[in-house]
C-alpha cells in the first residue's frame, strides 16, 4: 500500500507539472512566425471547396498569409475584431489578434488587405485565428 501511495503522489506531481506547462505555454506570434503558404482568399476557398480533407492536410494549424478584398468588418462583445475576405465562392473569416493588431477595427470594407494567421479549417467559411495585418 505504501508503494502505491508513493507512486500515486509521484504520478500526480508529474501530471501537475505537465498540466502547468501546457497551461502557461505561450501563444504563437504571427508577427514573427514565417508563413508556410502565401495565397489569395479565392485560392484558399477554392482549395477547401474542391477537397476539404486535402486542404485540411495542407493548411490546418499552419501559419498562412492571405490577400483579399474586405467584405465585412465585425466586432464581438469581447472587443475582438474579425474581417471577412471575399473568396469568390465563399469567404475567409480572419479573427484578429487584438494585442498585435490594435488598429484592426479601422479597416474598411472594399479595401485590399494582406493578413497572416493560423488556419483552423472550414465550418461555413474558412477560418483564420490570431491574424495580424502584414
Amino acid at each position: 500500500m505504501r508503494k502505491f501511495l508513493i507512486f500515486f503522489v509521484f504520478a500526480l506531481g508529474i501530471g501537475g507539472y505537465v498540466g502547468y506547462k501546457m497551461w502557461t505555454k505561450p501563444h504563437r506570434d504571427m508577427t514573427t512566425e514565417e508563413s508556410s503558404e502565401i495565397l489569395t482568399a479565392t485560392a484558399l476557398v477554392a482549395a477547401y471547396n474542391t477537397d476539404e480533407a486535402a486542404a485540411d492536410k495542407r493548411f490546418l494549424n499552419q501559419a498562412i498569409s492571405i490577400t483579399g478584398n474586405i467584405a465585412e468588418v465585425n466586432s464581438n462583445e469581447a472587443g475582438e475584431v474579425s474581417i471577412l475576405l471575399d473568396g469568390g465562392d465563399g469567404r475567409v473569416t480572419c479573427v484578429m489578434d487584438s494585442a498585435k493588431s490594435p488598429n484592426a477595427n479601422k479597416l474598411k470594407e472594399g479595401a485590399v488587405v494582406k493578413v497572416q494567421g493560423i488556419c483552423t479549417g472550414k465550418l461555413l467559411e474558412v477560418i483564420l485565428t490570431r491574424c495580424v495585418v502584414k
